[in-house]
Order: C-alpha cells, then sequence, then structure tokens
C-alpha cells in the first residue's frame, strides 16, 4: 500500500498520507462515524466504505502472486494513472463547467 500512495504521489502531485492507522483503529472509527452520522443526518467523515482499504490490502497479502498475474496486462503505474484519470473525469463531469 505504501508503494501505490508513492506512485500516486507522483502521478497527482499530491502528498501521500505520512500516518498509518491500525485497521481495527479505522475500522472502528467509521463505524463511530456511522451510528454519529445516523443521528445527525450529516455525511460520515469516516465512512464504512472506507474500510474497502483494509479488505483490498487483506486479499493482496493472502494471495498476492494470484493478484498480481490477474493485473500483469498492464504496468502498476500506468494503471493508476489510469485509474486517476478516470476518476477526474467523472468528478469534473458532474461539477459541469
Amino acid at each position: 500500500m505504501q508503494q501505490m500512495l508513492k506512485v500516486l504521489e507522483e502521478i497527482t502531485g499530491l502528498p501521500a498520507p505520512k500516518l498509518k492507522v491500525p485497521y481495527w483503529a479505522a475500522l472502528t472509527a467509521a463505524h463511530v462515524d456511522e451510528t454519529i452520522s445516523s443521528f445527525t443526518g450529516k455525511p460520515p467523515k469516516a465512512p464504512l466504505a472506507g474500510r474497502a482499504h483494509g479488505e483490498i490490502q487483506n486479499v493482496v497479502q493472502s494471495g498476492k502472486k494470484r493478484f498480481v498475474n490477474w493485473f500483469a496486462q498492464t504496468p502498476p503505474k500506468q494503471a493508476l494513472a489510469n485509474a486517476v484519470e478516470c476518476f477526474v473525469r467523472m468528478v469534473m463531469s458532474k461539477i459541469n463547467f
């Protein structure tokens, strides 16, 4: 994950997060934030959807060879650049400049 964040930092020019949070702590915070959100009606700042990071990390760790083989067709840096480009296009289309 650290390597991926470093590549994303290169691609986007945005700084990578420096703080490491254990998965269990992030998941607990997300549950608390979702609960508070259900009472306030405001969107959560740490939604449970963010827990996918930890789940993806577990998949990569437990099946790294298989995971790498699935995506071997595109170099990782290019795949991330493509994903960033796609995300930016989606966001910009919703802003309607």
